[in-house]
């Protein structure tokens, strides 16, 4: 029962959440991503909803709470070393510098930026 309740109150969480990003109401989706997050500790999956808080952090100016989100995130991607077919990836480096920067950490948004500029080359374009 457990199960089938997660399966069904995941995606709802989320198409909502997303909903709210797309309307750019990013404190309402950070917290039904927070609800998703906490339901699902244990996922492997979870790096775009990482992401995305990281992203809605980002947006309301919250740079210091932005980043442990995208650090998981990025962690998560390099685990699974798909970060050169992914955009969230080519994203996700571009704010995850840009708010390292803002926290006054320059030297490992240096390096970020970087590989970011590699995976964009890499691609052909860049995504943001």
């Amino acid at each position: 029962m457990k199960k089938l309740f997660k399966s069904i109150l995941i995606p709802w969480l989320s198409g909502k959440a997303y909903s709210k990003i797309d309307k750019e109401q990013y404190a309402e989706a950070i917290e039904l991503l927070l609800k998703i997050t906490h339901i699902e500790q244990n996922s492997e999956a979870r790096e775009a909803d990482y992401y995305h808080l990281g992203f809605c952090y980002f947006k309301c100016k919250d740079f210091n709470k932005a980043l442990p989100w995208f650090e998981k995130s990025y962690n998560r991607f390099n685990q699974k070393k798909t970060q050169l077919e992914s955009s969230f990836y080519k994203s996700l480096l571009y704010y995850y510098s840009q708010a390292l920067r803002a926290n006054k950490l320059s030297e490992k948004a240096t390096i970020l930026e970087r590989e970011y500029e590699k995976v964009c080359e890499n691609s052909g374009k860049s995504d943001r």
